[in-house]
């Protein structure tokens, strides 16, 4: 039997995503060490794949409610290790209930419901300070990295 994510025709974000999170650290450890000879494009592109394995399973929405799955509340009450199962074994939304086809009934059904969307955990605040964070991070490094440096 067919899964939510597999008639929402999302499933593909959920199985990249995982195999960006193989390839980009491999590719990562493999090309680190002969940077000189590969140059930085293969490394950039590791940590590309790492951000397309942490960007794809937040784009996974039900197509009816607009619920964000990976970020839902009934996800953040699973163990995180056991997110993208949980999403992968869903047969309905569990929050309006649409099988994942998002047919007009399950659209009618979910307008007549009167029920409020659940608001998406990763807002623009959330967004822009986590933004903030990750550039604080990389100037420290750079910092630490310039105070540390070897002077030939």
């Amino acid at each position: 039997m067919d899964s939510w994510l597999a008639r929402s025709r999302q499933a593909w974000k959920i199985r990249w995503s995982q195999i960006s999170a193989l390839l980009g650290p491999l590719l990562i450890f493999v090309t680190a060490p002969n940077l000189e000879r590969w140059g930085p494009v293969p490394m950039l592109l590791g940590f590309a794949l790492g951000v397309l394995s942490i960007v794809l399973p937040h784009l996974v929405r039900c197509r009816v409610c607009g619920l964000q799955l990976h970020t839902s509340s009934e996800a953040r009450r699973q163990p995180h290790f056991q997110v993208n199962n949980w999403i992968t074994s869903l047969q309905l939304c569990p929050i309006c209930l649409d099988d994942g086809w998002a047919t007009p009934e399950s659209r009618e059904r979910w307008l007549q419901s009167g029920r409020a969307p659940e608001k998406p955990y990763w807002g623009m605040d959330r967004v822009a300070l986590a933004i903030l964070a990750i550039l604080l991070m990389i100037v420290s490094a750079f910092m630490v990295g310039e105070i540390y440096r070897v002077k030939p």
